[in-house]
């Protein structure tokens, strides 16, 4: 699952963004509320003293999720180990039968099969961060990076996920059914993409105008996923960015 939100900056927005539009609907920065601009002040003071204590005039993105883009990576490794099993026996042949060369493939086999799990579980962190006009992804611990340049294309969709049950086990080959668990936004700028999952929200269409956002297919793969504040927090950078529209505003 995602990991706490940290450094968004998106109080100070969202306040700067209501003043401007005081007949918009906006959506909360802190929690899932959807509420007319011109309450935005009164609903922080009185449900997020804290937050609008420490609010500023924006600040930084700085975000952490889950690294999605990981998976990929553990399903390499297995396929790499698979072929190195199989280059071993052809090459070592009996030799593999022995107690220290056998622990050591099979203990790879074990590691490279945890890892996968692993990633499947959300067990690893990305971070997501707002660097000038830039939006850049860590991933695979801080080795692997992503960047898009803003201005950037949006596209929102819904998040799919595979479920197997006991009766999708019983059927030869099936892979389970995927089904809605939330929705995803697309930046493409800079020749570059990242896709962001939230799980248990909408999409843009339901905070903002249409207009500077594209609805796409549905999809499974996000390189990360982070939690509803975390969006809202970006959707508040890009709105500063007249990215996006406040709705009715």
């Amino acid at each position: 699952m995602s990991r706490a939100v940290q450094s968004t900056g998106a109080v100070g927005l969202a306040r700067q963004i209501a003043g401007a539009h005081p007949g918009a609907t906006l959506p909360c920065p802190v929690c899932p509320a959807e509420l007319a601009a011109a309450n935005l002040d009164r609903h922080l003071a009185k449900v997020h003293p804290a937050e609008l204590h420490a609010s500023g005039q924006g600040g930084p993105l700085r975000l952490r999720g889950t690294d999605r883009r990981i998976a990929v990576v553990a399903v390499v490794l297995m396929v790499v180990w698979a072929i190195g099993l199989t280059a071993a026996i052809v090459v070592f042949g009996p030799a593999l039968n022995q107690p220290i060369p056998a622990a050591i493939v099979g203990g790879v086999g074990v590691a490279c099969l945890g890892f996968i799990m692993a990633s499947g579980l959300g067990a690893f962190g990305a971070r997501l961060e707002l660097v000038g006009e830039q939006l850049r992804l860590r991933w695979l611990f801080g080795l692997g990076t992503r960047a898009v340049t803003l201005p950037a294309k949006l596209e929102t969709g819904t998040l799919l996920e595979r479920q197997t049950s006991a009766m999708h086990l019983q059927l030869e080959n099936s892979e389970g059914k995927a089904v809605p668990v939330g929705t995803y936004v697309r930046l493409r700028g800079g020749g570059g993409s990242i896709t962001i999952g939230v799980r248990k929200t909408a999409g843009l269409g339901k905070r903002w105008a249409q207009g500077g956002w594209a609805k796409a297919k549905k999809t499974r793969w996000v390189d990360i996923e982070v939690d509803r504040a975390g969006l809202v927090a970006l959707e508040y950078h890009l709105a500063a960015r007249r990215q996006l529209m406040p709705r009715g505003g």
